[in-house]
């Protein structure tokens, strides 16, 4: 059945009719794959509501699912991303989009505080 499937996608693949509905039930423009950002879902809930997408800057794995205390220890920034958002939308979203890109930051600079844990004599002659 699987085998059925794959020819009939190769066949739509080669006659050039995999279509952009295809393209994304099936994943990949042509023989490759399609890779969605990992934070599209926060980019898209910001867009529609800038302070909920700082809001799931405290989302965890683990039942509450929110960080209240990093939440409330950081309500500020919540506050300011309602307030902008309620005076105009674009200042509320460009806050919140900015607090998202720094977020991201910190997860790399956290990567790279791993990797000199893994890895110290390197890192130790880098700063030689």
């Amino acid at each position: 059945m699987s085998s059925d499937l794959d020819a009939k996608l190769n066949n739509k693949i080669d006659e050039d009719s995999f279509t952009l509905f295809d393209r994304f039930v099936y994943g990949g423009l042509g023989y490759g794959t399609f890779c969605l950002p990992t934070n599209l879902f926060r980019v898209l809930f910001t867009v529609i509501f800038p302070p909920l997408g700082v809001i799931m800057e405290y989302i965890v794995d683990e039942f509450p699912y929110v960080d209240f205390y990093q939440l409330f220890r950081n309500l500020d920034k919540v506050i300011y991303a309602l307030i902008l958002t309620m005076l105009f939308y674009i200042p509320g979203l460009i806050y919140a989009l900015s607090i998202i890109s720094c977020a991201e930051k910190t997860d790399e600079e956290k990567l790279q505080e791993l990797e000199a844990a893994a890895n110290p004599e390197k890192y130790w002659d880098d700063i030689k």
